[in-house]
């Protein structure tokens, strides 16, 4: 009689653990699966010159881009084919926290460059790809 009482409240105890461990296992609402975009840079490429002080444009494919990706995107500048530090020694961001989804970013090619013909980006969201090289002057091509 005593092994059966044991038995069931032994019984009871699991399962009322059950829903306990299911909740505990559960992403909370705010989570959102996100998929992975790895778009293709369109430019800057090795025909491009950003010139110090103007204007500058980033842009890449997002034809099919999924609705849920990286909205914290970069782009980071590279030099002799490594990411350029700033004056801090911090990564050197042109531009953050804009939508992948868009296709493009625009933004001021900074003053403090060095001009040269082996800089390239990487586009950060989901991935980190890298454009081909191209120049940065001090004047118009």
């Amino acid at each position: 009689m005593q092994f059966t009482t044991l038995l069931v409240a032994f019984t009871a105890f699991s399962a009322s653990l059950i829903p306990s461990v299911t909740n505990a296992l559960a992403l909370p609402p705010a989570v959102v699966a996100r998929d992975v975009f790895v778009p293709k840079i369109n430019s800057p490429n090795n025909g491009t010159v950003w010139v110090i002080g103007a204007q500058a444009v980033v842009t890449w494919q997002n034809a099919n881009a999924p609705d849920n990706i990286s909205n914290g995107a970069s782009v980071l500048l590279r030099k002799a084919g490594t990411v350029l530090k700033n004056s801090t020694g911090q990564m050197y961001y042109l531009t953050q926290g804009f939508d992948l989804r868009a296709g493009f970013v625009e933004f001021i090619v900074p003053t403090d460059l060095v001009p040269g013909d082996d800089y390239a980006i990487t586009l950060f969201g989901d991935s980190g790809n890298i454009s081909q090289n191209f120049t940065i002057s001090t004047q118009e091509p």
